[in-house]
């Protein structure tokens, strides 16, 4: 869990580098809302109130010409140096007390994602009615599903059952919450019958979090995203001789390799056509010098999916090599989702949620810049925190495994005030489960209930070469568990250290290309996850 979200948020962050700012600037302001409220003891609501509206001003203000070359710097970086940084954060994190960073940081990303989703929900409801976000003079594009309601062979994607359920992180049955729950919010939370409406209605919230996601995802990217055509697609100039000056490229999936006779001559499959959006020459020629004054050119055929780039007619364009270019309605989806691999990668399935949910958000009339950056800010932040309390959850399993391999001492003491009680217990009362009277407080207990294991004399005992010894204190445990976290994300494509490049170069490009280890075993994550959730529900019968 550490090393994938480690690597998930430094996706966020260099793909959407404006967010880099807000989000670094939630650790400093999180600090002083704990302070604020543990040490002064003060009302967290005015405190509430301006976090929340601090945390926007840094999305509005976050990459301003000012801090712009702050932020392009640090997106330029390798993966491999964020998952270091993000590991160090959560190291420090999870060793100082929870409410001094972990808690207040929590509490203001819950601010953030109630506010978010009321924002995300008002704009969903808008764009719904009148349509999106208009672009320049154009009339507001209508919300449509651009997503397949049941695509039952998707390329390349292998069979549905079983891969539903050991893929699925999250839900309505999982052992990482179990271990979110009994680690952190038990701990948390002022009286035992919190629980129901903490547990519950994280869970409430969650799923109508996943609702919005599907919306985002299956529709709000058909409203435009903004694409590079040298990335996703493989161009087809066609040059109509009506427009003075200008050529035009219809944008087909890169996979196709359509030469420009083919098109003119109207030899590209039908099948394909359909299946990507494409029409006919004359079709394009008419409608292309119908726009051909705004650019990007959207064209809106039947299928309403054609997107054209006007570009110079000089062949030594640069744009020619990288064209941006806004694409919208199915054409989009399919932009977004090329191929089930294509699908997988963390560009796609992050970039389809932030671009979606911030069409939502421009119906409402906020910018899309600002729209962008608020959904990357909300994705990393809440990664960000699920990192730190996945840190924090696995120092208390290392703790607790290492206890178990140290030598046992046990200790006779009352229950209620802790008063030593092995001068006034012998074997005799022991055996014969006689109640013993603390002299201390007067509380009686049966014999056998006074002995507990004496955690203080086991770690004293121990050798200083024994290595739990040193796993069972809270910096040997959390950096254990930042150390490993590290070296999975660290493990190296290829093996050929002593190749034709040699080692150094080896090094180099393992820490060039490093940070995406974790992929390896996040598969695997899914199928535990859910066994984790059936020991949980196995224990939980039982002490019912």
């Amino acid at each position: 869990v550490l090393a994938i979200f480690g690597l998930v948020i430094a996706a966020v962050l260099k793909q959407y580098p404006q967010s880099i700012t807000p989000v670094l600037l939630q650790i400093p302001l999180a600090i002083l809302i704990g302070v604020v409220a543990h040490r002064a003891g003060r009302n967290i609501a005015l405190p509430s109130v301006a976090a929340l509206v601090v945390m926007y001003l840094t999305v509005i203000f976050g990459d301003i010409p000012l801090v712009h070359g702050f932020n392009q710097v640090l997106a330029a970086q390798p993966i491999a140096a964020w998952v270091v940084g993000l590991l160090v954060y959560a190291y420090i994190a999870s060793v100082i007390p929870v409410w001094v960073l972990l808690q207040p940081r929590d509490y203001i990303n819950a601010l953030q994602l109630l506010s978010g989703l009321a924002v995300l929900l008002a704009g969903v409801a808008v764009a719904s009615l009148i349509g999106g976000a208009p672009s320049g003079d154009e009339v507001r594009p209508p919300v449509e599903l651009v997503a397949p309601v049941v695509d039952w062979q998707p390329e390349g994607a292998p069979p549905l059952i079983p891969v539903l359920f050991i893929t699925i992180a999250c839900g309505a049955c999982s052992g990482f919450h179990c271990l979110v729950g009994s680690g952190t919010t038990s701990k948390q939370i002022e009286r035992e019958t919190d629980a129901r409406p903490v547990g519950y209605g994280s869970m409430l919230t969650e799923g109508f979090l996943a609702t919005l996601v599907i919306a985002a995802c299956a529709a709000g990217i058909g409203l435009g995203i903004s694409r590079s055509e040298h990335h996703s697609y493989n161009r087809i100039s066609i040059s109509p001789t009506e427009v003075e000056g200008a050529r035009y490229i219809i944008l087909g999936d890169r996979n196709l390799r359509f030469s420009e006779t083919e098109a003119k001559n109207d030899s590209v499959p039908e099948a394909e056509r359909r299946r990507y959006a494409m029409s006919t020459t004359e079709a394009w020629e008419e409608d292309a010098q119908v726009q051909a004054n705004s650019l990007p050119i959207t064209l809106r055929l039947n299928d309403g999916t054609i997107s054209w780039q006007s570009l110079e007619r000089a062949s030594n364009d640069p744009e020619l090599a990288r064209t941006d270019y806004v694409v919208q309605g199915r054409l989009a989806f399919q932009s977004q989702y090329l191929s089930w691999s294509a699908a997988g990668g963390l560009a796609s399935t992050v970039g389809a949620f932030v671009n979606g949910s911030a069409n939502f958000i421009a119906a409402l009339g906020i910018p899309l810049s600002w729209a962008t950056a608020l959904m990357a800010v909300m994705v990393a932040s809440f990664a960000a925190t699920t990192m730190d309390t996945a840190c924090r959850l696995q120092r208390y399993v290392i703790q607790e495994l290492a206890w178990t391999f140290l030598p046992r001492h046990e200790r006779a003491s009352c229950r209620r005030c802790a008063y030593d009680l092995s001068a006034h217990i012998g074997d005799d009362e022991r055996e014969a489960q006689r109640e013993v009277t603390c002299p201390e407080c007067g509380a009686a207990h049966p014999a056998h209930e006074v002995y507990h294991h004496d955690r203080d004399a086991s770690y004293a005992s121990a050798s200083w070469f024994n290595p739990f010894k040193w796993l069972s204190t809270i910096h040997g445990a959390t950096l254990f568990a930042v150390v490993t976290a590290f070296a999975l994300a660290m493990l190296p494509q290829t093996w050929d250290v002593f190749g034709a490049a040699g080692p150094w170069a080896w090094l180099q490009s393992t820490w060039t290309n490093g940070g995406r280890g974790a992929l390896i075993l996040w598969p695997l994550f899914g199928a535990t996850n859910q066994l984790l959730a059936g020991f949980a529900f196995l224990v939980i019968g039982a002490w019912l």
